[in-house]
């Protein structure tokens, strides 16, 4: 195991006395020299007019941009957490951003992800859970419930992950190609109910498009105790 120390050099703002972080000695030698202010002081009351926020738009986008093509290094990357590292944001602070990006200001605001950047964003997280090991989230009570089911009517139903369209079901049975799910009280709100029908849809679909369409997709209801409550069969 390799242990990087990365040192760091910090000064106070000479106007708002917040802590300044540089990783470089000569960046910090420099701003001592100078007594320069923070970035937040420095631009405190500055205002850009239109047409200087036009050439500044303009003067980096594209290839213009000094990270056009580039990405940081790892050890850049390291640095940069480590700067960051301990920092917390006053309530102001906060308060600002959310105003800031807020409603309309919001660069997001009126758009949404396509179902296409939704099942890649999907289906990169199960990669990274199966990359690092991580297990699968299963719900209070479930596995105890689907040992018991198979125990009981001879099935095989196991937690499987599914990489192709980033779903994970709670319980599937290959011999018979059934997708059961462990419906908790959570499952309960309308939002989530929502939710739980597009990923049924979504689920249904993309075994009816590969031309293997699930033989049965059930739906197990449990209260807060789990004890099943309803078996609702979709197929």
């Amino acid at each position: 195991m390799i242990c990087i120390v990365m040192q760091s050099f910090i000064r106070k703002c000479p106007n708002c006395n917040s802590d300044q972080v540089y990783s470089r000695k000569d960046h910090y030698t420099r701003a001592v020299k100078k007594d320069s202010v923070c970035n937040s002081c420095a631009n405190t009351g500055r205002v850009f007019s239109d047409e200087t926020k036009r050439k500044l738009s303009v003067a980096r986008s594209g290839k213009k941009h000094p990270l056009y093509g580039k990405s940081h290094s790892s050890m850049s990357k390291m640095k940069m957490s480590i700067a960051h590292t301990g920092k917390s944001l006053s309530t102001d602070h906060k308060q600002k951003l959310s105003i800031l990006n807020s409603g309309t200001k919001n660069r997001f605001y009126g758009k949404h992800h396509t179902e296409e950047m939704k099942k890649n964003r999907r289906i990169q997280i199960l990669k990274r859970m199966e990359e690092l090991g991580i297990p699968n989230n299963e719900d209070r009570g479930a596995r105890q419930f689907f040992e018991n089911y198979n125990r009981v009517n001879n099935t095989r139903f196991i937690p499987t992950r599914f990489m192709d369209i980033g779903y994970f079901a709670d319980g599937y049975d290959k011999p018979s190609h059934s997708w059961m799910e462990y419906d908790t009280p959570m499952h309960n709100s309308t939002r989530q109910k929502a939710r739980d029908l597009i990923r049924q849809i979504n689920i249904l679909k993309h075994f009816i498009s590969t031309g293997n369409p699930l033989t049965q997709f059930t739906r197990v209801k449990v209260d807060k105790n789990g004890i099943v409550v309803g078996i609702i069969h979709v197929l």
